[in-house]
């Protein structure tokens, strides 16, 4: 196991309205109150002072509309990668390793997508019951999917996680956890 410290923010995309395709994922866009509040929630996050190296996003168009909104308020368009391993059927064990690419010291931001991003947190904080789910990898990712609905990320979410390893699994601590509303009261209190 390798130590490291490294912060990961986790922001769940923008409103996409009322969605045509039953089931599956559907590649839609943005609604125009969710630009808007995305504006307002990166500007939020910009009043945070936090020091992000690189936004990685799910290649899904509500994500990629969700991270350039969210990078040119921060002055970080030249930052932005698409990351196929957040679009919603993506590999956390895949994610971990791109993860190792970056300096130990780094603190990335990810734009994502439900259930994928209260999976992931959950599979970073509980990584004790990890040894306890060692069935088949469709059994422990239902077990996972059942325990994370306990943790659930709103629309334009924020939450910060500090990764303190990242082999031979993803192991880390919920630092904080933000609704669109508070951050939006964020913005309001900078005025």
């Amino acid at each position: 196991m390798v130590w490291i410290s490294l912060d990961l923010y986790l922001l769940r995309h923008g409103d996409v309205g009322k969605s045509l395709v039953s089931g599956g994922t559907s590649d839609m866009a943005l609604t125009e109150s969710a630009k808007k509040e995305i504006a307002i929630v990166a500007r939020s996050i910009k009043t945070l002072n936090l020091q992000i190296t690189a936004i990685l996003t799910s290649p899904l168009k509500h994500a990629t509309q969700t991270a350039k909104i969210l990078s040119k308020a921060l002055g970080m368009e030249s930052k932005i990668s698409v990351c196929n391993e957040l679009a919603p059927e993506g590999s956390s064990a895949k994610l971990s390793e791109k993860l190792l690419r970056y300096p130990l010291n780094s603190s990335i931001l990810i734009v994502g997508h439900k259930p994928y991003l209260s999976d992931l947190m959950y599979e970073i904080i509980y990584y004790e019951n990890r040894h306890q789910m060692k069935r088949t990898s469709v059994m422990r990712k239902q077990a996972i999917a059942e325990l994370s609905r306990g943790i659930f990320l709103k629309k334009a979410g924020f939450a910060k996680i500090r990764l303190v390893s990242l082999t031979p699994t993803m192991r880390g601590e919920i630092r904080w956890l933000m609704t669109p509303r508070i951050l939006k009261l964020l913005q309001c209190s900078q005025r």
